[in-house]
């Protein structure tokens, strides 16, 4: 048996006779927590505070991301807004005009030192806006591969009026280029990750920026 001990909130909405089941994997994996979130289809920001409640002023969160396909633009933003303090989160915009999406007033937020957000080509939509989000977290690493660029908000809401969410490259680009391998199970991954991102950090702190960068800004480790 595996020696991380997974608590999985299962969410059930009922939403136009529609049942919609919502995911959330939260771990400690060694000194930091790991969420993975399947689907941005239900609300689960409270339900996510309270699963992390126990682990107050945890150093490190990773979120995961991969193969998350989206869901609700609102659930997705309330959710990246427990961990930045950041007002403005994401423009959306319509065919006529655009606004800035700001963090909800008097919303919850749950400090950490360091972010490591965990994206590949299967992270989609309402994900991508997560993971945009998220990055503003001053200590923030996303690593993976681009995201798969889709930036049509396809949750039917009441009043539709923005139809897309704007991203500056069209598709989430990682601070570290990482292929995951599909052999290897969360916990190999997420030890993988902490191992990138304090890399990634150290090498950011000792090495001047343009020996370390490409043209798009990332840095490229190599994969032992």
């Amino acid at each position: 048996p595996s020696s991380i001990l997974f608590k999985k909130i299962i969410l059930l909405f009922l939403i136009h006779g529609v049942t919609i089941l919502a995911a959330v994997q939260i771990a400690p994996i060694s000194d930091h927590i790991s969420i993975k979130i399947s689907d941005f289809s239900a609300p689960i920001t409270d339900q996510t505070l309270t699963q992390l409640s126990p682990f107050n002023h945890t150093p490190a969160i990773i979120v995961d991301l991969r193969n998350n396909m989206g869901g609700g633009l609102y659930n997705a933003l309330t959710f990246s807004a427990l961990f930045v303090t950041k007002n403005e989160l994401i423009t959306i915009r319509s065919n006529t005009d655009q606004t800035v999406i700001t963090r909800p007033e008097n919303h919850p937020y749950f400090k950490t030192k360091k972010l490591i957000i965990l994206t590949n080509d299967q992270t989609a939509s309402a994900a991508e806006a997560a993971a945009y989000a998220l990055s503003n977290h001053p200590n923030a690493i996303i690593i993976g591969t681009n995201t798969m660029g889709k930036s049509e908000i396809t949750s039917k809401t009441k009043s539709p009026k923005y139809t897309h969410f704007y991203l500056p490259n069209h598709h989430i680009i990682p601070d570290v280029f990482f292929r995951f391998s599909a052999k290897d199970d969360d916990q190999m991954v997420y030890l993988s990750a902490i191992k990138k991102s304090d890399q990634f950090l150290k090498e950011r702190d000792s090495i001047k920026a343009a020996e370390l960068t490409t043209g798009n800004g990332s840095v490229i480790l190599s994969s032992d």
